[in-house]
């Protein structure tokens, strides 16, 4: 009697709609933070497509990509009621996931490789660190329960709109449209290398076709982006960077299974490295103060690296390369969205002086940590202190950039194995400074509306009346979500 009470109240506790609202969330985030802690795992199918001699499995690759669109898909569907998102997680994201699921025999020869790097390389990690990570009852229950999650929170979408699986001839096109955009969205660094098992004879060089279409595809993009959204709701343009925000989180942090050790050199404290992060906390949050940051600083930081190309001139599907193209292209493309869209307000006189604050600690705190590293660097001979942070520590690197920058390495200042460049170090200073006023004179002159309303923090709609509970979405209902129409 005892169970079976039990198990009627766990049965009525989950068809509270309330409940199930908090339950899918809970949920999400424990789907996400696997997701992420999965992408840092070593894995040696990511290291064999290196090798062109490796031949891996395309399907496997395929649907490794299909299964991150539900990294995107279902914190829409969660916490917004939009029925398209929603019926892309049941139709699309649930048989995907279950399809990846029943791969894993085949993908636990990867997580176990010795040839799998990540997070478990960082050389001051005792032994049993990396043994655990590559583990293969580990790698099971992370593998699994990530699966589980991921199943659970498809499973509370359902049961918090009953009738979203009902499918309409007017569906259709809204469904493909938005599906299709995600998959290229969430593409992961590695996918074209790994599918056609190529690295290409087409370069990826300074100034050579690819880089040029790559600066016209930008511009491109943030064009027909704001043509198509400027006169939508709110929510859908704050959805559209949202999405474009958690592809680059997820992106950026995928090159980190493939990099080898995790040194000084590669922690995530360059601008356009850092800005993976800040954007998408600026944008979840809706925090104004880091957006500054990112409009400003890092978007200032994304053009000087897409311009430059610090890149070693290889085929144009090497996964570092593609790498570069996506992690660049979104630290401009998405916060130069938010602003143009209005889900920021348009910047001020008051938001200069915050900016010339924020990137002045920020370049405070990279030229202690840079100058420290280095200094231990130059003492032990250990080469994972080495660091470059805005380019200020390596002469031979600023050489190659910027031929005339090299010899003001010269001059210097040296105390033990402490050293400083009392001259480069302050015109990089100076010259982000400037590159950020530049930034901020042509956006107040170019974006000057006003935001047509405030965009939600990712706040849930709670109000699923009994109407849409028990009757199929109209016409009418539809015709409400412009971003499915």
């Amino acid at each position: 009697m005892g169970c079976t009470e039990k198990k009627g109240y766990f049965m009525q506790f989950i068809m509270e709609k309330e409940k199930q609202l908090k339950l899918s969330k809970c949920l999400l985030v424990a789907y996400m933070v696997l997701t992420f802690i999965g992408i840092l795992m070593p894995d040696g199918f990511v290291i064999g497509i290196r090798n062109i001699d490796h031949r891996l499995s395309p399907f496997q690759m395929i649907m490794r990509w299909l299964n991150y669109v539900s990294f995107i898909i279902l914190p829409i569907a969660v916490y917004f009621d939009r029925p398209t998102f929603k019926k892309i997680a049941i139709y699309f994201c649930l048989p995907v996931t279950i399809i990846f699921a029943c791969l894993f025999g085949e993908m636990l020869p990867y997580f176990t490789s010795p040839e799998g790097t990540g997070i478990c390389d960082i050389r001051f990690f005792p032994a049993f660190i990396p043994n655990t990570l590559r583990n293969g009852v580990f790698r099971g229950f992370l593998f699994f329960g990530t699966v589980l999650v991921q199943l659970a929170t498809i499973a509370f979408i359902f049961l918090r709109d009953i009738n979203v699986w009902k499918f309409a001839k007017k569906d259709i096109f809204p469904f493909a449209i938005i599906l299709v955009l995600c998959i290229f969205s969430i593409m992961p660094v590695y996918a074209l290398e790994g599918i056609f098992d190529t690295h290409t004879n087409v370069i990826f060089s300074f100034m050579k076709p690819m880089h040029i279409l790559w600066l016209l595809f930008m511009i491109a993009e943030v064009t027909v982006f704001t043509l198509i959204f400027k006169k939508r709701p709110m929510e859908d343009r704050y959805i559209l960077v949202l999405i474009l925000s958690l592809s680059l989180l997820l992106q950026f942090n995928q090159l980190f299974s493939s990099l080898g050790e995790l040194t000084c050199k590669r922690m995530p404290l360059q601008l356009c490295n850092i800005a993976a992060y800040l954007i998408f906390i600026s944008i979840a949050t809706k925090n104004r103060r880091m957006f500054l940051f990112n409009i400003l600083v890092n978007v200032a930081g994304g053009i000087i690296a897409a311009l430059v190309m610090d890149v070693e001139n290889n085929g144009i599907l090497n996964k570092a390369n593609i790498h570069y193209i996506v992690e660049h292209n979104n630290v401009i493309v998405v916060p130069l969205l938010a602003l143009i869209l209005g889900v920021f307000e348009p910047i001020t006189m008051k938001d200069y002086k915050s900016f010339i604050l924020y990137f002045t600690g920020y370049y405070l705190i990279i030229f202690v940590l840079g100058t420290t590293f280095n200094s231990i660097y130059a003492a032990t001979d250990n080469r994972w202190f080495y660091c470059n942070y805005l380019f200020m520590f390596d002469q031979e690197t600023a050489a190659e950039l910027v031929p005339f920058a090299g010899s003001l390495f010269n001059i210097k200042l040296s105390i033990g194995s402490v050293t400083i460049y009392p001259v480069i170090q302050p015109i990089i200073y100076i010259t982000f400074v400037a590159i950020g006023t530049g930034m901020f004179f042509l956006l107040k002159a170019c974006v000057k509306q006003k935001a047509v309303a405030e965009p939600a923090v990712i706040e849930p709609t709670q109000t699923e009346s009994a109407e849409t509970e028990s009757a199929p979405l109209d016409s009418s209902a539809e015709d409400m979500l412009p971003l499915e129409s």
